[in-house]
């Protein structure tokens, strides 16, 4: 059906042109000089001699050995309509850049102006100051974002400087108490072997007396060696026991008779 209705419109009206596709004056089998007298200076070609494909701000137009053999133009009133477009929408962002470039120098100006965002920490301000890059970079602020990202990075050595004061603080606690404790052993030990009781150690001292054989009265000498047997030193004088000293005597007595 609807087949029909699109042959019974073209019957109807045979030489009506579309004006998307058809404009007046450009026909297949039209030259290059025919083509520019109508459109124009191409924007741009591609191509050779035997295929060229011409750019227009209404469309393209393809020509083989030098005629036309196909286009694909619009019409006047549709170039202008899509002129008109472009320029609505090119003053509407014109317009949003200007709204965007005055809302950024508002925000630029209140931060550097408030004590608040100055007194917060640099990390805190260069968070800020990027987002700002991001959404304003019509706005320079580079001179801003250095001098706080220098600041963060003053910060972080120095926080890494503390990390390892401290580290270097608790090994030197840990040696202090690993000193402490040894000495409160040793003390300990001392106080321990002071309450110990003392031992005395007795030695008796035995004295051995040898006689020795009469003198020889040709060499008229002899000999008296006396032993006494003990620990080493100089053991306090004894009286020896009453068996031994009744011993003695009688020895000396026969040696005598």
């Amino acid at each position: 059906m609807a087949a029909l209705l699109l042959l019974s419109s073209a019957h109807a009206n045979p030489t009506a042109p579309d004006i998307r596709t058809t404009p007046p004056g450009i026909q297949k089998g039209d030259d290059y000089a025919a083509v520019v007298a109508e459109l124009g200076q191409p924007n741009g070609l591609a191509g050779s001699d035997q295929f060229l494909v011409l750019s227009f701000n209404r469309g393209e137009v393809i020509m083989r050995h030098g005629k036309v053999s196909s286009f694909n133009l619009i019409s006047e009133q549709e170039l202008a309509n899509r002129q008109e477009r472009q320029q609505a929408r090119e003053a509407s962002m014109a317009m949003e850049r200007e709204r965007r470039l005055a809302e950024g120098r508002a925000l630029l100006s209140d931060r550097e102006n408030d004590p608040a965002f100055i007194a917060l920490p640099a990390s805190a301000r260069l968070a800020f100051w990027d987002a700002f890059r991001q959404k304003y970079p019509e706005i320079d602020v580079d001179l801003q974002y250095q001098v706080v990202r220098n600041e963060v990075r003053h910060e972080r050595r120095q926080y890494h400087a503390q990390v390892e004061r401290e580290r270097q603080l608790r090994q030197l606690e840990a040696r202090v108490r690993h000193a402490e404790l040894r000495a409160e052993s040793a003390e300990r030990e001392a106080r321990q072997a002071q309450r110990q009781p003392t031992i005395v150690r007795t030695h008796s001292y035995y004295p051995v007396y040898h006689n020795p054989p009469p003198c020889n009265k040709q060499t008229n000498q002899g000999t008296r060696v006396v032993v006494r047997s003990g620990s080493t030193g100089n053991p306090p004088a004894q009286t020896p026991p009453a068996n031994t000293r009744q011993q003695f005597l009688r020895e000396s007595l026969a040696h005598v008779r």
